[in-house]
């Protein structure tokens, strides 16, 4: 395939989100498992004029390189590589099943997506406002305030506030941009660094947790979809080991490790990555002998708990910052009222 294309596609696939994808997959399955041929599925689902203007690039994009290339190949670089890797194992035979495979995965993946996100754009937005209302109102008040009384009369409360607002005043961007650089390097540490002392020391650090439990669902959710188009469990976890970045790819490693040493699936697959919770459900289908039949059932039960744990940490994140905002409103209260009483007393 031309480097342009491929290049072209990475750039494009971020603004195709897993919804857009989840209802074109949806869509094409519905039409291969009829028995129309991958081609004539693209040209028709070509024609519709229901779809994004992302969608209707990535399907110009295989109307013309399915001539040449299979579909996968062609849908290289345009989608992730967990719904890439169902389709490309079941492409020569069953790609209708592929696609649903695929859908589902995208729909899982938006589920979570939209789960964190609407869960944490209020407590962002709230610190955001709460913080800057509260950095510049006390600096406005005190300052009139040094011009009366001298700050060294101040009271304690009242000193340390307008400290705190002075020093705000001083260093506020350079604190801000202290803080976006430690959030963007934690968001390109997060898929990219492994190692013990991530695993045992920052392992509760908030971008690295909300990382794991994003997309350990997924993780488990790819593994169990390839399993069910037919692939061994190994075949799959290597698959996955190649795709995905280097510190899931780690735990996939550990994984095969444990698994090529004979331990038990549950066993096994305890890397850290997945919940207690998935590993017990592991553990139990396994002891009866019905964990290839399962994990499907797996799988869901582990996307529904992904859900209500990111509800739970978005919801405590926002409670957590109403109660530091709350805490600093009656602070900055208590400051500006002990010396405007200070103040009277002087005058009066």
């Amino acid at each position: 395939m031309p480097e342009g294309i491929t290049s072209r596609a990475a750039r494009l696939r971020f603004r195709m989100t897993p919804a857009a994808r989840a209802r074109l997959w949806s869509r094409m399955s519905t039409l291969a498992k009829s028995g129309i041929g991958i081609s004539d599925v693209v040209e028709f689902v070509r024609t519709s004029r229901a779809t994004g203007r992302s969608t209707r690039q990535f399907i110009e994009h295989l109307h013309t390189a399915i001539r040449q290339h299979s579909f996968a190949r062609a849908a290289r670089g345009w989608v992730p590589a967990e719904e890439l890797m169902i389709i490309e194992v079941t492409q020569e035979s069953r790609i209708g099943d592929g696609l649903a495979q695929a859908s589902r995965i995208a729909e899982n993946r938006q589920k979570l997506r939209s789960t964190l996100y609407s869960g944490l754009i209020y407590p962002m937005v709230l610190l955001l406002v709460g913080t800057t209302a509260l950095a510049l109102l006390p600096k406005l008040a005190l300052d009139v305030m040094t011009e009366v009384l001298d700050p060294a009369a101040w009271p304690p409360v009242s000193a340390s506030v307008l400290a705190v607002s002075e020093f705000i005043a001083a260093y506020g961007l350079v604190i801000l941009a202290i803080v976006v650089s430690v959030f963007i390097a934690s968001v390109i540490a997060a898929p990219r660094w492994s190692g013990r002392l991530r695993d045992r020391i920052l392992a509760w650090y908030p971008p690295f947790a909300l990382y794991r439990q994003f997309t350990a669902p997924e993780v488990l959710n790819a593994w169990t979809a390839l399993m069910s188009a037919g692939i061994t469990r190994d075949a799959a976890l290597a698959r996955l080991e190649k795709s995905l970045p280097p510190y899931l790819a780690s735990h996939i490693r550990k994984m095969r490790a444990g698994l090529y040493r004979g331990d038990p699936v549950d066993k096994a697959l305890d890397t850290g990555l997945f919940t207690l919770q998935t590993i017990d459900d592991l553990r139990v289908y396994q002891k009866v002998g019905r964990f290839d039949d399962n994990v499907e059932r797996i799988a869901a039960d582990d996307i529904s708990r992904a859900l209500t744990r990111l509800q739970a940490s978005t919801r405590t994140l926002a409670i957590l910052m109403l109660l530091f905002i709350g805490a600093v409103a009656v602070w900055v209260y208590l400051g500006i009222a002990r010396v405007a009483v200070a103040l009277q007393q002087t005058i009066f």
